[in-house]
This record gives structure tokens, C-alpha cells and sequence, in this order.
């Protein structure tokens, strides 16, 4: 097939290597014009083609305590950008769009493994891109396949030259630090961003100066222009209205992200923030103990299940994690009280437990999800006050 800068055929040009660090380039390359994809979608689909293995045939074996350690470590910042529940409802949401299969999934403390759609590339070269992503012309006339000249960091001359260095035992193919200033730090090499961010065109400066004031002309305005001119194609009127949401649930006076950041992290794609003043918790059943834990982890040996939860309201000396056992009833009960059908929907939930012992000795326990409005508010690992909400919540319990 004859080359063209923004012919399909762009794909495969040069790839000889399916499992290469040129198709690998690529299929990073694709997925950044998926529509569907969010940052977090980003962050896992170039993990998993940077840990892809030959040795377990190019595919990637990895536990969400793995990818959230391995996070933790490639961040400069020491605090992984995804927590694990986010982590886990990633890996799902790209296994559900052909992206991985889960082909061995993981029991217990043992790793799942994913393989990877090596055959995006060859199908995009033919024309038949993800549904998400649109081979289309766009409203301003370009053509979403990618021709080299624009994106230079496929080329395999680039490539040579750049690959990061990461963390011994690591194999980090993507992870780089970018500075304001349009350098990019990988490793130990610093050089000109391939992507550098452009000035903001005159038709876009409405757009964008609607934005800014809409979020508080909070931050760096050079800094947001430059994040402005990243974003393909904005919906004006969608970003300033998410950022009139951001700005008016904000505390008067507290610090808060700015907007480049804002901007960078494409918060104007999440939900709306509506952060309740009272959040009514379940009833506490009468002469029961309550505990506010995060369900870690579920092991079945064949006869009981092992639960660990992480305490929330872990008392003084008391472990963080502790182990909870059951049998296959009492395990079913809490499925059945939390409302989910298997384990894997209360991975890394948070939880309320209601453990009473009767006169007789006998125990009874009640399981409670921990109530949305109130969940959506966690701080997670790797955020900041601001990016999880400002919260100035009022907790109210009914007993």
C-alpha cells in the first residue's frame, strides 16, 4: 500500500514489529483520538503496552496494586494519579471497548492478565478504527490519521534518542515529565517537546477568554492559553459551563486547581461536581458496632472467603488492615446487602458495617454502601484537597 501523509496506511508504515516500540507509539497515538477515552483511559493503555512482555507473550501481567505501585514510583510527585478503585474500573472500561482482554483474572493477592488488541494498528491501516475513535475529517478540516511530520515522537529516528529511563525492573515507554517552558525531561535527557503547546489563534481567543472568566481567572493565564491551544476542537459553551460549576463549588478563599491544570487533566469532561451540604447515613442498628472501612481484597479457598478491609476509623494501636472470615452464606449476605452479584464490585469500595453479637453469642453482621454523594468526596490516594472536591460536608447519622 503506497504512503500518504494522511493516508490510513500511516498505521503500519515502518512497523515491523507488531509488538515493537514504533507500534506501540502508535497505538498510544490512537487512542488519544478516541472520544471516549478520559485521562485516566490514557494513563492504563500506555501502561499496559509499556509492561507488556515478551517473555509472557507480549502481554502485560499485572494486579491493580501492581499499576498503582508502579504509578506511585514513575510519578514525580511520589503519588500515584490514579487511586485503585480508579485503577481497576479502568481496566474494565478498556477491556469493554476491545482495547486489552482479561485472559487470566486474577485471584486474591495474584496478578490478572491482560492481552493487548495488537491488531488495531493493521485494522486502523485498512480503515476500521475503534467506534470511538472517527476516521473522519473533522469540523476544521483535519484528518484524524496522524501523518509523522506532525507527531514526530513516532518516528523510530525520535525514538532512538528519547526512550525514558525508568526505575530498574520497570519497562516505562511513555512516562515523561513536561515543563512549562516546552522541554521534555525523560530520564536523564532533556529536549525540545515534540508537542510543544501553540499560541492561542485569534478565532480560539473568544473562546478561551469565555472560559477563563467563567472558571475565576484563577491561575496562570499564559500557562491556561497554552493548555487551551492543546485541546482539539473545544466545546466552548461545555468547558465554561463545567467551569462555572468548578468555580461556584469552591470555598471563598481556599486554594484551588488552577486552570491550566484544569485544563491539562480535562476536568471539564467529568461529572458535575455537586458536593451535598448534609449526607444522611444509613440507620445504625441497635446495640451494633459500626465500622467505616475500604474493602481491600477477597481470597476464596474453596470453603471460606477472606475479606481485607482497610479501617477508615482505625482506633489507636489497632492494625490498618485486618481480615475478615466468612462462609459462603455470610459472604453471599454481604454481596446481597451491598447490592452486587460478585467480589469484583466491591473491590476497592468503602463500606459501612454494622458487626452486633446477641445475648446467645451469635453474630450478625450488616454491610451498607457508603452513600455516593458522600463516596464521590473521598480524597484519594494521589489527589489533592482541591481535585477531590472541596469538601465541606456535614455527616449526619440517623441512629
Amino acid at each position: 500500500m503506497k504512503y500518504t501523509k494522511t493516508g490510513p496506511s500511516y498505521w503500519t508504515k515502518d512497523v515491523d514489529d507488531p509488538h515493537g516500540l514504533l507500534a506501540k507509539s502508535k497505538l498510544s497515538v490512537l487512542m488519544q483520538h478516541d472520544t471516549e477515552a478520559s485521562r485516566r483511559d490514557r494513563i492504563l493503555w500506555d501502561f499496559h503496552l509499556g509492561w507488556s512482555n515478551a517473555e509472557y507473550e507480549h502481554t502485560s501481567l499485572a494486579s491493580v496494586r501492581l499499576i498503582h505501585e508502579v504509578l506511585t514510583d514513575r510519578s514525580p510527585t511520589g503519588k500515584s494519579p490514579l487511586s485503585q478503585r480508579h485503577i481497576n474500573e479502568g481496566n474494565r472500561a478498556l477491556c469493554k471497548r476491545g482495547y486489552i482482554t482479561e485472559i487470566d483474572k486474577g485471584a486474591g493477592r495474584n496478578a490478572s492478565r491482560f492481552s493487548i488488541n495488537w491488531d488495531l494498528l493493521t485494522e486502523a491501516s485498512e480503515g476500521r478504527f475503534p467506534p470511538s475513535v472517527s476516521p473522519e475529517v473533522n469540523a476544521n478540516g483535519l484528518n484524524l490519521s496522524v501523518s509523522p511530520e506532525v507527531h514526530a515522537s513516532v518516528s523510530p529516528e525520535v525514538h532512538a534518542n528519547t526512550i525514558p529511563v525508568s526505575p530498574e525492573g520497570y519497562e516505562d515507554l511513555f512516562t515523561s515529565t513536561r515543563l512549562k517552558t516546552g522541554l521534555e525531561v525523560n530520564g536523564n535527557e532533556v529536549s525540545a517537546a515534540a508537542d510543544a503547546p501553540a499560541a492561542v489563534a485569534p478565532g480560539a481567543a473568544a473562546g478561551f477568554d469565555k472560559c477563563w472568566c467563567s472558571y475565576g481567572k484563577y491561575g496562570s493565564k499564559v500557562a491556561s492559553k497554552a493548555a487551551w491551544a492543546n485541546i482539539q476542537n473545544p466545546d466552548v459553551d461545555h468547558i465554561a459551563e463545567r467551569a462555572a460549576s468548578w468555580c461556584a463549588s469552591a470555598k471563598p478563599g481556599q486554594k484551588r486547581m488552577p486552570f491550566e491544570k484544569w485544563l491539562a487533566e480535562e476536568r471539564y469532561d467529568e461529572a458535575d461536581r455537586k458536593i451535598p451540604t448534609v449526607v444522611k447515613m444509613p440507620r445504625r442498628r441497635p446495640g451494633a458496632t459500626r465500622r467505616d472501612a475500604e474493602i481491600e481484597d477477597v481470597e476464596f479457598d474453596g470453603r471460606l472467603y477472606r475479606v481485607t478491609v482497610k479501617w477508615n476509623d482505625a482506633r489507636k494501636d489497632e492494625k490498618k488492615e485486618y481480615i475478615l472470615t466468612m462462609s459462603t452464606d455470610a459472604f453471599g449476605q454481604m454481596l446481597r446487602d451491598l447490592d452486587v452479584t460478585c467480589a469484583n464490585d466491591i473491590l476497592y469500595r468503602r463500606v459501612l458495617a454494622d458487626f452486633h453479637i446477641a445475648a446467645d453469642g451469635t453474630e450478625t453482621d450488616k454491610w451498607y454502601r457508603y452513600p455516593d454523594a458522600a463516596n464521590d468526596n473521598l480524597s484519594r490516594e494521589g489527589e489533592s484537597e482541591d481535585e477531590a472536591g472541596d469538601r465541606n460536608l456535614h455527616w449526619k447519622d440517623a441512629a
